[in-house]
């Protein structure tokens, strides 16, 4: 390759190549040419953005630094656009939503006046178009409603069936290719749990065996459910979900949950 003074801006809303003279002036000519090359304006103005469109539907985003930073380097010239889907997906748990929405679309998702999440989020579209987006906003509507419809379907048929029914499937999950399957993990798992029982400090107050026995053998269960396998970031939080269905100790499904936790130096610690 040879480089040159030529560039591009964006590959629709741009008049096509531009010459570029001086190097002061790489990113003005940019944004005549609706790109905004600078990564912290851009991000800036996103963020701007989006929280101007929820404003101005009275309602409150989800603040997510990370998300706002992959969104900020997937597009070049932001165009935030508040979309919908239908409420009937609201009955899921949130997670899933929002699961949906952060991990797949890259949508921000709302919160109503109640604290409780709405069937509306934004997208940040990287084009204008005549009709003020509004085939983009029903095409991502659509979108998002058929990856819903699949969870709708999988959180009422996965109810149906127990955890512990889930981790007898465990033995066809591998948890390393040297080590063996999730089914001997577990096994080790409920083996640790039974010796640390024993030798804790009371002061803990720690659960009785009983309950801590079963919380090691149900924690991995709901890896083989239908909803984990198709938003396998909602690890332990539908196996929280199922235990509470089945009406098992609260501090066992929240153990559930939490015995993953933290992923990462900005998540929260295990309550318990």
């Amino acid at each position: 390759l040879t480089a040159s003074n030529i560039t591009h801006g964006h590959r629709f809303l741009s008049p096509g190549e531009m010459n570029i003279t001086h190097a002061e002036h790489y990113e003005q000519l940019l944004a005549d040419a609706k790109v905004m090359a600078d990564f912290a304006k851009r991000r800036e103005a996103i963020a701007q953005g989006i929280a101007k469109v929820a404003a101005e539907a009275k309602l409150t985003l989800r603040e997510d630094d990370g998300l706002l930073n992959e969104v900020t380097g997937l597009v070049e010239h932001p165009v935030p656009l508040l979309c919908e889907f239908d409420a009937k997906f609201l009955d899921l748990p949130p997670e899933v939503l929002i699961s949906e929405m952060k991990n797949h679309q890259r949508y921000f998702a709302l919160y109503g006046a109640d604290g409780k999440l709405t069937n509306r989020f934004i997208t940040v579209a990287n084009m204008e178009n005549a009709d003020g987006g509004a085939r983009v906003k029903d095409g991502n509507g659509r979108v998002v409603r058929a990856r819903l419809a699949d969870g709708e379907f999988y959180w009422e048929q996965d109810r149906k069936v127990k955890l512990e029914d889930w981790g007898q499937k465990l033995s066809d999950v591998v948890f390393h290719a040297r080590v063996g399957m999730m089914d001997a993990k577990v096994a080790r798992i409920r083996s640790l749990a039974q010796t640390i029982h024993a030798n804790i400090d009371t002061r803990f107050n720690p659960p009785n065996l009983e309950t801590t026995l079963e919380t090691a053998a149900l924690c991995k269960a709901d890896l083989t459910s239908g909803m984990v396998g198709e938003f396998p970031e909602l690890q332990g939080i539908m196996g929280c979900y199922y235990a509470t269905a089945q009406q098992l100790p609260k501090i066992l499904a929240e153990a559930i949950r939490d015995h993953y936790k933290p992923q990462g130096a900005s998540d929260t610690l295990p309550e318990s």
